[in-house]
């Protein structure tokens, strides 16, 4: 009777301390997903603000490829570090999931599925120009455990180099 009491007592404690295991394992997995998507969003904005700035040092008009003046531009942004340029592709509604999917390339995330491996994450930037000034949001989706989980980060980007 005492060995079916240790038995029980022990099962217990294992119990918990599996299921303490299991949640940490999942609150890492979901901390980490929150820092690559916070920091594909920031780097997102990062890349439009890079473009605006080679506009003004080549003498273009300040929003040119980011944004139209009759309607929000929805495009695809990444870093190529071998050419070290910043490949956008402008994106007509309606678009395909997979046409903003991102993939790993040797540890930089890029739109490029070409021998690249298929990431969890998708990244979409729309722009909308208001005169001297261009709002721009990123919006990062991800799959978490069967739920489709969304992050968007808006910034307003200036034409404060304009003469007047």
């Amino acid at each position: 009777m005492e060995i079916l009491v240790v038995i029980f007592i022990i099962s217990i404690v294992m119990t918990g301390a599996l299921s303490l295991i299991i949640q940490n394992s999942i609150a890492q997995k979901n901390n980490m997903n929150s820092l690559i998507v916070t920091q594909l969003a920031q780097e997102g904005i990062e890349l439009v603000r890079k473009i605006r700035d080679d506009n003004w040092f080549a003498n273009n008009n300040w929003n040119q490829d980011i944004a139209t003046i009759t309607a929000t531009t929805t495009f695809t942004i990444h870093f190529n570090p071998l050419a070290n340029e910043v490949v956008i592709n402008k994106l007509i509604s309606p678009f395909l999931e997979d046409d903003y999917r991102l993939y790993l390339d040797n540890g930089f995330y890029t739109h490029d599925s070409f021998n690249n491996e298929s990431s969890n994450f998708f990244r979409l930037i729309s722009t909308d120009t208001n005169g001297t000034s261009t709002k721009v949001n990123c919006n990062i989706k991800w799959k978490s455990r069967g739920v489709i989980r969304e992050y968007s980060l808006d910034t307003v980007l200036y034409n404060w180099r304009e003469e007047y």
